[in-house]
């Protein structure tokens, strides 16, 4: 008895600009001084994005992507950003 299974996600990876997801939630500033915000930021950091964030193409506006999953990352994503922008103006 073989059943069939239908995948949840597309499986082709897609690279976005930061500015194009959208969060679904808002984390609070305390969360900030949680040690698993200071992993999560050291990793991206030193690392990288290890774990994809999980998005879903918005209805509107067009082109951009609501955030499923991964909205500590991306704080940390901006944060570095954010960094490397400031880093980058001093030269």
């Amino acid at each position: 008895m073989s059943k069939t299974v239908n995948i949840g996600f597309e499986p082709e990876r897609l690279e976005l600009l930061i500015r194009d997801i959208l969060p679904t939630k808002t984390i609070a500033e305390s969360t900030k001084k949680t040690k698993k915000y200071k992993q999560v930021e050291v990793s991206v950091r030193d690392i990288g994005l290890v774990e994809p964030l999980i998005v879903y193409p918005a209805k509107k506006p067009k082109g951009k992507f609501q955030l499923l999953d991964g909205h500590i990352r991306l704080i940390a994503l901006k944060q570095r950003s954010d960094r490397a922008n400031k880093d980058s103006s001093k030269k």
